[in-house]
């Protein structure tokens, strides 16, 4: 009998620890897929106003608040070592989810023809 509960609470853990693990992974899907047309947003803003302004403001961050939550965001933008005028522009958004920090990075890169002088 004994060993009987002992199966049956290893198999009933192991369930459980299934159950959640999928419901968080639903959960992060559902705001990515909420969020991550909003930073791609973000990303062509910045891609405009490096290709209209020029690279003198290199950072821009906030916090958004969506559906009672709050999530951080960033859009960085650099030029890549060794190609003049090619900028890597950066974009992420994190949330804390529980007691861990989720994060979307998304990434692009765009030619910045500056005027000679």
């Amino acid at each position: 009998m004994l060993a009987a509960v002992c199966i049956l609470s290893l198999g009933i853990s192991i369930i459980f620890t299934s159950l959640f693990g999928s419901m968080d992974a639903a959960r992060y899907c559902s705001d990515y897929q909420k969020l991550a047309p909003w930073l791609d947003e973000k990303l062509w803003e910045a891609q405009d106003e490096l290709s209209r302004f020029g690279p003198y403001r290199t950072m821009d961050q906030g916090q958004l608040s969506m559906n009672g939550r709050d999530f951080n965001w960033g859009v960085a933008f650099f030029e890549v070592g060794g190609a003049r005028g090619l900028f890597q522009i950066n974009a992420t958004l994190s949330w804390k989810e529980g007691p861990r920090q989720k994060t979307i990075l998304r990434s692009m890169y765009t030619l910045y023809e500056c005027e000679e002088e």
